[in-house]
């Protein structure tokens, strides 16, 4: 089965006035089960953690945080195609939404 995964990223400054960032990224992701994909995408996520000197001299760090959602797809094995989708979500805050929107 073909999964998207949410998974929620954190991007930290070692500065004193430092607010964190954070990133929500979407793996696509080969599994047998919701368990699996959303492990496989953990391992991903933090595969990616990194760590660098920003041009201020600044420790910059992303981490892994957390798996937000695991969203099936389809569940053959097939190529994407042309207007496939790959990620949905409700809500009921929409004030919330779109200040999401603007940032």
């Amino acid at each position: 089965m073909l999964f998207s995964v949410v998974v929620i990223n954190k991007i930290s400054i070692a500065a004193p006035d430092d607010e964190p960032m954070y990133e929500e990224s979407i793996f696509l992701v080969y599994a047998s089960s919701r368990d699996e994909a959303s492990a496989k995408a953990e391992v991903f996520a933090k595969q990616a953690e990194t760590s660098y000197l920003n041009s201020d001299g600044e420790t910059v760090t992303w981490s892994f945080q957390e798996v937000l959602s695991v969203y099936e797809i389809s569940d053959q094995d097939r190529a994407l195609v042309d207007g496939d989708e790959i990620y949905s979500r409700l809500f009921h805050d929409d004030e919330a939404h779109r200040r999401m929107r603007q940032s």
